[in-house]
């Protein structure tokens, strides 16, 4: 299978422009990366029912990864070496890990966005055109935080 190049959040650039680092290590295992950032208001009301105030509201950042099928499984064998390393050791899904996205956008400028402590979620094996073999593995993230081109997203 030809190498393709990695997605991040539908904007597809060659690994010359963009580069995905997960413990600090550029890595080629990605296939696909997409990440969000819900923001939800709270609201008051008044006797009347009207609005009278709005909350601060809360995040949820969230994600999804999609590894080449060898990657996530070195990628999972590189989780449980870090957590078995650990004071109190942790199971390869409870590692956190952090993952820097840079690219280069269309205006020539430098993006660089940060998932902070992410832990892998929910997995699923899929396998592209008719082949029966499993090619890529899609993962849920659970993100703590995204700070967007270096800004904090607070």
């Amino acid at each position: 299978m030809p190498q393709q190049f990695p997605i991040v959040n539908g904007y597809a650039a060659s690994w010359v422009e963009l580069t995905v680092s997960i413990f600090g290590e550029v890595t080629n295992l990605v296939m696909s990366i997409e990440y969000s950032n819900e923001f939800v208001r709270g609201m008051g009301r008044g006797r009347s029912g009207k609005k009278k105030i709005r909350t601060r509201g809360t995040e949820e950042p969230a994600g999804k990864v999609a590894f080449y099928s060898r990657g996530f499984r070195d990628f999972r064998r590189t989780l449980a070496e870090k957590g078995a390393a650990l004071a109190k050791p942790l199971k390869w899904k409870d590692v956190p890990f952090d993952i820097t996205c840079s690219w280069e956008n269309d205006d020539g400028d430098i993006e660089t966005d940060q998932l902070v402590s992410c832990v892998l979620g929910n997995f699923a094996k899929t396998a592209s055109d008719d082949s029966e073999d499993p090619t890529a593995v899609e993962c849920d993230l659970d993100i703590m935080d995204i700070e967007l081109d270096g800004d904090e997203t607070e």
